[in-house]
């Protein structure tokens, strides 16, 4: 089934090596597989390889996984660097 999501995004036109979809099938495999937000996560953050592919990929994981969008996690901004006099 991963795989076969990971197809269909190369399918759409997404750079989706073989060695991103080794990457998000370990992801998947440390997180919860039949948590639909943790699919969803390691999938954009290891099959996407630039901009052009975060708009396929949200398409492609709807049409595959079913339109139901995954809880957006809250992101903190990282602290400023603070340099050191």
């Amino acid at each position: 089934m991963l795989v076969g999501f990971a197809r269909a995004l190369r399918a759409a036109g997404a750079a989706v090596s073989s060695e991103r979809v080794h990457a998000f099938l370990r992801a998947v495999s440390v997180l919860r597989p039949g948590v639909r937000a943790d699919v969803y996560w390691a999938g954009r953050l290891t099959l996407c390889a630039d901009r052009d592919d975060l708009e396929r990929y949200e398409r492609v994981f709807d049409a595959y996984f079913g339109s139901g969008r995954p809880p957006v996690r809250a992101v903190r901004a990282a602290p400023r660097p603070r340099l050191r006099p």
